[in-house]
C-alpha cells in the first residue's frame, strides 16, 4: 500500500496521506475529492493504481 498526496503544502498533504493508507481506496479517494487543490494516487496490495480524477491525464 502506497499513497502520494499532491497539495499546496506538507501540511495539508499530511493527513488525507494518513487516511489513504487506513481507509479503502474508493472511501480514501473519495475523501480528497473533497478537499480544494488536493489530488492523490494510492497504490493497493494487489498492486492497482487507483488516482483522484484531476492527477493526471487519462
Amino acid at each position: 500500500m502506497s499513497a502520494t498526496v499532491v497539495a499546496p503544502d506538507a501540511a495539508l498533504a499530511d493527513a488525507p496521506a494518513t487516511s489513504l493508507c487506513i481507509l479503502p481506496h474508493d472511501a480514501g479517494l473519495k475523501l480528497v475529492r473533497t478537499l480544494p487543490r488536493v489530488e492523490a494516487l494510492v497504490v493497493d496490495m494487489q498492486g492497482a493504481v487507483h488516482r483522484s480524477p484531476d492527477l493526471l491525464p487519462k
